[in-house]
């Protein structure tokens, strides 16, 4: 059964994040002194008061499998970014020479100081210019994470264009370890290699969530097979879903990789019903599906309706702004705690 959750109280914003996100068998000792006190409640989530960032009211809708944690510190620490800012650099990626944006927080300005950063791969929707991601990348970088956002051209589909696929995760991290290595890259030895994680928009969602079951599945794979990389550790996807144009949803074998869904209300492209239905068939906990009242399908961009990108008739009640740094918490937190779990275990 869903809970529902209204967004009103700020000082507890970072308690409801967390409760979404862990591991079936996760405990205490998986986390450091920044997430302290979690304790075990219930696998579901019910009628937990909250409120975004800026203090607009928003409705989220959550399904859990997993366990729900409550977080003391979360109570002293109202969600507030380990990092104060942000900064990115373009650069042009091999095999495909994909522009892409890569976007970092400054270690000097945080908490954290000696913290290697896991890397963020965004796959995006379809015909979505990578420049309408800034916020989301640059929310989530806040966060401790390397965000790496492509202009992918893809022209195995019908019509060529900015689609995602899944080779982009084995290209992507041979680019981060060179990175890595390269003294003179903004990033020369701050990147954490080993973690991998996957954030995505729609069609690149679904290339995303195929990637981590292992499958090669056209459009967003050709050939026989796909190498699932070693460091991928988790995943996030907005407005995505299984359904396709015949047939139910599929079950998806993720391995015990987390995989959260965040889902628009007023989504007209990917309806909630199928986001629902895709959820329920991801066979392994963690997992997690979460609505946001108001926002549709481009929730996540900077714009509503990109220009290039197919249009949602639906209009948003919530701002762009507010949905683009809701989806970015909850995108960054569920990820962001279950890194810190696999450190920490």
């Amino acid at each position: 059964m869903p809970g529902r959750i209204t967004l009103k109280k700020n000082r507890i914003f970072m308690a409801l994040l967390v409760c979404v996100i862990f591991l079936n068998n996760a405990s205490s000792e998986f986390f450091p002194s920044e997430m302290v006190g979690l304790d075990i409640v219930s696998p579901l989530l019910d009628n937990t008061i909250n409120q975004s960032h800026n203090g607009t009211d928003l409705v989220v809708s959550t399904y859990i499998e997993g366990i729900q944690f409550v977080s003391k510190e979360a109570e002293r620490n109202p969600g507030t970014p380990p990092y104060a800012s942000i900064s990115n650099y373009s650069v042009t990626v091999p095999p495909n020479n994909d522009p892409t944006d890569i976007y970092y927080p400054n270690n000097q300005d945080s908490r954290l100081m000696n913290e290697r950063l896991p890397f963020a791969l965004l796959l995006q929707g379809a015909n979505v210019d990578k420049s309408f991601y800034k916020g989301f990348a640059s929310t989530v970088a806040s966060y401790g994470f390397v965000v790496v956002v492509p202009n992918h051209e893809s022209n195995f589909v019908i019509d060529s264009g900015l689609f995602a696929e899944e080779k982009e995760l084995n290209d992507f991290l041979a680019f981060m370890i060179s990175e890595n290595a390269t003294p003179s890259s903004p990033l020369y030895g701050e990147i954490d290699t080993d973690t991998m994680l996957l954030l995505g928009h729609s069609y690149g969602g679904v290339a995303g969530l195929y990637a981590i079951q292992g499958t090669c599945q056209f459009p967003f794979c050709i050939g026989l097979k796909f190498h699932k990389p070693a460091s991928l550790k988790g995943g996030v996807f907005y407005g995505t879903n299984l359904k396709g144009p015949i047939g139910p949803i599929p079950e998806l074998e993720n391995d015990g990789i987390p995989i959260a869904l965040i889902q628009g209300s007023r989504d007209g492209l990917a309806i909630p019903a199928d986001g629902k239905e895709t959820f329920h068939k991801i066979k392994n906990p963690p997992k997690a599906y979460v609505t946001i009242e108001g926002a549709n399908h481009y929730g996540i961009t900077d714009m509503n309706n990109p220009p290039g990108a197919k249009p949602d008739t639906n209009v948003p009640l919530v701002s762009q702004k507010d949905a683009v740094e809701a989806i970015g918490r909850w995108s960054a937190l569920f990820l962001r705690a279950y890194i810190l779990g696999e450190r920490n275990a």
